[in-house]
């Protein structure tokens, strides 16, 4: 008020509003994330507390260096002109100019201070850790109020030096997967040209409802190639968890059975191995249903590329009877394309049944440790497709999201097959869109289970089968690889159908 410093509109008069404006203008160039108010001038008062001395040389010289100022920089060439040439109209020493000119520009400079600090410090923290903690981000963050720097204040600066840390790190990381995708690719195909060489085993068909003699036949098979997908998480300091789908090319072995009624039935040839069946303990939504997890050996054997569609069914549903009649068309959601549902266990075992009476090889249901080890595709994570799921992949309720995948779209129906991606064996909708019935009885855990990749029937009278995959009606947890669910055998719902198989047939 001495120096006239807070007349802002240079009437001679200073108000309590040009006050709290000029003493505003001064806290935020110290303090840029603090924001005073004065509540009488949001209701338009104008109070005036003292004359300013209108015509101090000072007062004027001020001005105009507050003026050239508000940047924050130093002043341009032009700039110092016109300072140098009011100084001397005004007559102010050097000296006092100067003066002023310091008194004006510290707070500026005292904000690059901590702009640099800032800067310093992100650098040298990024050295020793990358990405942050979560402690490291709650004290990065409690550093930067400390400082009294606001988000747009270091922008710029984490741009600078973040964005190519992250760039780096990501890189790195999606090396590091690649590399394991391409060793497991690798070991897939060895696995698969070991087969080749070796005369094809050939694992017994699992009990199973009287069904009439097969005789096992030569096939034909060829190959396809098709499109798979993976997951990769991300973490980015600004955006947090985000996620990338990659696509890759497989190719597999398969042969097509005509079913009549221009249905075809498409069996890929999965290769034998062994997996580790069950969910790890720090799996997330696990259940102790899926424990202990324990190794299983799998013999090779064909798996329906798709859950068995509508067409499908309806052309074996037109077949000669076995033990039970068929709906030919018994699904809520229609479309031959779709898979069928509404269709309980003992319908399926009936299709098994018509189908190897047909063909003259023997069809069933897999069994649980078949299901899961197609599904895996050589894979450990909670589904084939990595760390999490979204809807871009697979159908299902994408209200619900699982760890880090984000929330989507939930479609409230079964969709055609082959919509969305396929595992790495070339088997598709695995995940999601129905549950799948498999041979075995419901235990309530893998205590006892079979390691040879066997059905597990029960020996008392138990009425539940597993079922498998989620479906569109549920959230992403229950649409694991590891997932386990039981159903009555002879009840049916609008999102259970289910996949065939076969015993892995002499080639030809």
């Amino acid at each position: 008020m001495e120096k006239g410093a807070a007349d802002r509109d240079g009437d001679g008069w200073i108000s309590i509003d040009e006050l709290h404006e000029y003493a505003s203008s001064k806290v935020k160039e110290a303090a840029p994330a603090m924001t005073p108010k004065f509540y009488p001038i949001e209701e338009g008062h104008k109070i005036l507390l003292a004359k300013s001395p209108k015509d101090d040389p000072k007062v004027k010289y001020r001005k105009e260096v507050e003026i050239r100022a508000k940047e924050g920089h130093e002043f341009s060439v032009f700039a110092r002109r016109i300072l140098d040439g009011k100084r001397d109209e005004w007559g102010l020493t050097p000296a006092e100019a100067a003066a002023i000119e310091e008194e004006v520009l510290q707070p500026y400079r005292e904000y690059e201070r901590k702009r640099d600090e800032y800067e310093q410090a992100l650098i040298q923290a990024i050295d020793q850790e990358y990405p942050f903690s979560q402690t490291t981000q709650k004290d990065f963050k409690e550093y930067q109020q400390y400082l009294g720097l606001r988000d747009e204040d270091i922008a710029s600066i984490e741009q600078r030096i973040i964005t190519p840390k992250q760039a780096e790190y990501e890189h790195n990381r999606q090396e590091a997967e690649r590399l394991q995708q391409e060793q497991e690719r690798t070991q897939q195909q060895k696995q698969l040209a070991e087969l080749r060489k070796r005369p094809e085993t050939q694992s017994s068909p699992v009990s199973q409802p009287k069904s009439p003699s097969v005789i096992q036949t030569n096939i034909q098979t060829q190959q396809f190639e098709f499109e798979y997908a993976t997951i990769i998480l991300k973490s980015s300091l600004d955006r947090g968890k985000t996620y990338e789908i990659n696509r890759h090319r497989g190719q597999a072995e398969f042969f097509t059975e005509d079913l009549g009624n221009d249905a075809l039935l498409e069996m890929v040839a999965i290769p034998g191995g062994q997996f580790l069946m069950g969910s790890p303990e720090n799996e997330l939504e696990r259940l102790a249903s899926e424990s202990p997890q324990h190794t299983v050996t799998i013999q090779p054997f064909h798996m329906s590329k798709f859950p068995v569609k509508q067409a499908q069914w309806k052309a074996v549903a037109g077949l000669a009877k076995v033990n039970i009649d068929l709906d030919p068309d018994p699904s809520f959601f229609k479309g031959a394309n779709r898979s069928v549902e509404s269709v309980s266990w003992d319908d399926a075992i009936e299709f098994c049944n018509r189908l190897s009476h047909k063909t003259g090889k023997p069809y069933r249901l897999p069994s649980e440790a078949e299901w899961e080890y197609a599904c895996r595709a050589g894979t450990t994570t909670p589904f084939h497709f990595g760390e999490t799921i979204t809807t871009d992949l697979a159908n299902y309720n994408g209200n619900y999201t699982y760890g880090s995948g984000p929330k989507g779209e939930y479609r409230q129906q079964t969709t055609e097959v082959g919509k969305f991606p396929s595992n790495a064996f070339g088997l598709y909708d695995m995940h999601g869109n129905i549950w799948e019935w498999c041979q075995d009885a419901w235990h309530g855990s893998y205590e006892g289970a079979p390691a040879d990749g066997s059905s597990w029937m029960s020996n008392n009278d138990n009425d539940s089968r597993l079922v498998r995959a989620g479906s569109w009606f549920y959230e992403p947890g229950v649409c694991r690889s590891a997932f386990r669910n039981s159903n009555v055998h002879a009840h049916s719902l609008p999102d259970v159908g289910f996949r065939v198989v076969v015993a892995r047939l002499s080639t030809s």
